[in-house]
């Protein structure tokens, strides 16, 4: 529970740079893994935007309506260079820093340290099949004495509850 309220309830100090504040909630996210709940790179991104200090609220502003949804990348992003913008260039290990506190951080896809969820190796849903999906069904391939010896492919649609395809021709 109290993994939780680290996570959920943190809030950024603005008089710190703002590679700590991600770092901390990147780190609070890491530590919920322990508890085997790993919140999704949204719900990360939520929190850092949720508990930026109002002085920070034309970034948040800016994030949150922005018209497409920003990935957590793209959110570092944007904070970090609101803070290179106020600052000048007096934060020039900002990219060490973010490199650090990335290999702290597991991935949400595999759970793996050392890379974050859109660079990961095994995309989240690898190997799995869609409903809707569409597969292709190789028809023939057996010696049936036929001269007809061209290799169609038939396209079903495919869902939850999909049956074997069945032709006109097949005996039941």
């Amino acid at each position: 529970m109290r993994l939780h309220k680290a996570f959920w309830n943190a809030r950024h100090n603005p008089n710190e740079p703002i590679a700590l504040w991600i770092g901390h909630i990147r780190v609070a996210a890491d530590d919920l893994l322990t508890v085997e709940e790993l919140p999704t790179d949204c719900q990360i991104a939520n929190c850092l935007v949720g508990g930026l200090n109002a002085s920070w609220s034309n970034v948040r502003d800016a994030i949150v309506y922005t018209a497409t949804e920003m990935s957590l990348d793209n959110v570092v992003g944007a904070m970090e260079a609101h803070e290179v913008s106020l600052n000048g260039n007096k934060t020039n290990d900002l990219p060490s820093i973010s490199a650090t506190y990335t290999k702290r951080v597991a991935c949400s896809n595999c759970g793996k340290r050392g890379h974050q969820s859109n660079k990961c190796p095994k995309p989240k849903n690898f190997g799995k099949t869609k409903a809707g999906a569409a597969a292709a069904v190789k028809l023939g391939g057996y010696n049936s004495g036929s001269e007809d010896n061209d290799e169609k492919v038939h396209t079903t649609k495919m869902d939850e509850f999909a049956m074997p395809y069945i032709d006109q021709y097949s005996i039941y």
